[in-house]
């Protein structure tokens, strides 16, 4: 695989031609950078729990390379937009025919899916249109009331987080947020 496909590419890079350095210098080992590669543990572990593509098909690296790689929720500037939206009436939505069809399509996949990926597919299709969005709003508002987050912040007003793959603190991100969504009166 070539080195700008993995995760973390400049970190590793340095790891590596480090390495190759003290295994030279410690033991009289020849490791030749430029023909190895050392997979990030995100990746190598998702990879265990069957949670990774092939990243021979998918990259994961370069569709995510601008993002912040330490995410903190505070400073996800698409998170802060979509928790001040403001929905009005006019909006349009799915009808409840495209809502049954979107349920039932969903719970034939998720059948087959780990905890892992029906979050972030649930996360996903919240995020992906302002009528879901809405109804997500709705529902925590239902749910929440005025109840505050440890932050105290109202629940109600909090959104998912969308997930980063092979990037730990954003998927970390979007458990807690899940947890907290879902369990909000368990201490964090």
């Amino acid at each position: 695989m070539e080195a700008a496909a993995m995760d973390n590419v400049a970190t590793n890079e340095v790891l590596i031609q480090a390495l190759s350095r003290l295994l030279m210098e410690k033991f009289n080992v020849q490791f030749a950078p430029e023909n190895s590669q050392i997979r990030c543990l995100a990746h190598v572990l998702l990879a265990a729990l069957e949670e990774a593509e092939d990243p021979a098909k998918e990259d994961d690296y370069l569709p995510n390379k601008d993002l912040l790689f330490h995410y903190d929720p505070a400073l996800d500037d698409d998170l802060i937009q979509r928790e001040r939206e403001e929905f009005g009436d006019d909006i349009g939505g799915d009808n409840e025919d495209e809502i049954a069809s979107l349920l039932t399509d969903l719970a034939s996949k998720f059948e087959a899916m780990s905890p892992l990926q029906k979050l972030r597919t649930t996360t996903t299709k919240i995020c992906s249109s302002p009528q879901r969005r809405k109804r997500f709003r709705a529902a925590a508002e239902k749910a929440f009331g005025n109840d505050l987050a440890p932050s105290s912040r109202k629940l109600a007003s909090l959104s998912v987080v969308r997930d980063v793959r092979h990037r730990w603190n954003y998927t970390q991100a979007m458990i807690e947020r899940a947890r907290l969504l879902s369990e909000p009166d368990t201490p964090r």
